[in-house]
Parts: structure tokens; sequence; C-alpha cells
């Protein structure tokens, strides 16, 4: 089973405008000494609309060895984001760009992303399924990441993933947990491999203030890490050791 690639998601509803720089920053470092692979925002929603913010925010995530890739809400932010490449999670070096549940019916912008991008990614939210296989149509996505309501159920991760069976795989599955839920989905996913996980950190005004003066401390992501790493390792996990030549032999008799 592939390892999966690790995303945190910055979900922006502060209204502070003079500081979301700073609050980004001390965010993403709250994760270092812990595997992260990509972080993602709406480049507008967190005010981050121009190019120097996005410079910035792009040297600090180089330096920390993390990709990011933003969540882009119309053509302009695609135009914005467009220099800033990535590493993709097919190993290429490219523009990567995520499509909000809430655009999933924007034939323009579904459009204009991808012939832009190099890897687009399409989030599904609750949209209804007849909603989302005509923005798979349309985009063309190379990955769809499923959110997260309520309880977690197998059954339903399984089904969301079989979807792609019905589009002759032409796309990988991730899934992504909201801020309410917890990260259980995200392991039941890893199981049963998912190529993508993103991790949700809600940034409101009753927060801001505390990311603003320090890193956080997201005890339920490093846990998350360690969990994925347990089952990898794991002797009967889904990424399970290579045995020695000896427990090769033992097995056979």
């Amino acid at each position: 089973m592939e390892k999966s690639k690790l995303c945190v998601a910055i979900d922006w509803k502060a209204t502070d405008d003079l500081n979301n720089l700073r609050i980004i920053k001390n965010l993403i470092a709250s994760f270092d000494g812990t595997q992260v692979d990509y972080v993602t925002l709406d480049t507008y929603e967190s005010k981050m609309i121009n190019s120097k913010m996005c410079d910035e925010l792009d040297d600090f995530c180089r330096e920390r060895n993390i990709s990011w890739f933003p969540q882009v809400t119309s053509i302009r932010a695609v135009n914005l984001t467009r220099p800033y490449y990535s590493r993709l999670p097919n190993g290429k070096i490219g523009y990567m760009v995520g499509i909000p549940s809430t655009c999933i019916q924007d034939t323009a912008l579904l459009t204009h992303a991808r012939e832009s991008s190099d890897y687009l990614v399409l989030y599904t939210g609750s949209n209804a399924q007849r909603e989302i296989d005509r923005a798979i149509e349309t985009a063309r996505p190379d990955l769809v990441i499923h959110h997260s309501h309520g309880e977690v159920k197998l059954d339903y991760i399984k089904y969301l993933q079989g979807i792609s069976m019905e589009f002759d795989n032409r796309y990988s599955t991730g899934f992504k947990n909201n801020f309410s839920a917890s990260t259980s989905l995200l392991i039941a996913a890893h199981m049963l491999s998912a190529s993508f996980l993103e991790f949700t950190i809600d940034v409101s005004n009753d927060n801001s203030e505390y990311y603003l003066e320090s890193p956080g401390e997201f005890k339920e992501y490093y846990q998350l890490v360690n969990d994925l790493v347990e089952i990898d390792n794991s002797r009967g996990g889904y990424e399970a050791r290579q045995l020695s030549k000896k427990e090769k032999e033992l097995k056979k008799k």
C-alpha cells in the first residue's frame, strides 16, 4: 500500500487582515518535527491576496520542505497563484490547485483550473452525487477529496473510494476531516488505501489571537502521525514490514 500524503488545511474564518500571514506562519511552525507534506488554504479567505504575501508563504514552506497549494474560488485566484509550484503527489513538480466544495458547480472555474494546473484537487463536501459526477467530468481532477460528516463508517469510505472505479480510476481518492470531527476517519481511510489525508485547522476570531502569539499545539494531529506509522510498520498492518529470510522459511512450514 502506498504511503498516504499528509496535508494540513487552514480553514480561515477570522476577520483579522493585518496579522494573517504571521498567524499562518505560526500554524505551520506548529508542525515542525512531525510529518507534513502539504499545507493548503484559500488565498482570498485568508487575505493572502498579493504576490508579496504568497512569496513569503512560499519561502517559509520551502524552508521546512513543505509544499503548499491554494484552494481557489475565482479565476483571479488561479492567475495569482499560478507561479507557485509544488512537489506533486505523483512525484513531479508543478502547479497544484484545489477547488473547494462550494465552487463545485462553477463550470468556468473548473475549466480554467484544469487548463492552468498540473495537478487538480477537487473537494466534494456535502454536494449531491450528480453534482460531483458532473464536476469530475468537467474538471478531470487528479485527486478527489471527500469530507467527513458525522459518524465514521467504513462502508461509506469504501463507497466513496468505489466511485473512482466508475470513472476508470482516472483520479486518486483522499479524505478530509473537518474541525468538529475526529481523525478516526483519516485512519480508517488510510487503512483502505486512501492516497491523501487532510487535517483541518479552524481559524476564527476566538482563537486567532492565541495563534498570533505562538505556534499552536495540535496533539490530535501528532497522534494521527504516530498511529499511521504504527499501522504501516505493524506485522499485521496494511503496510506490513518485510519478513526476514528465517521468518519466511518458518511461515512455509
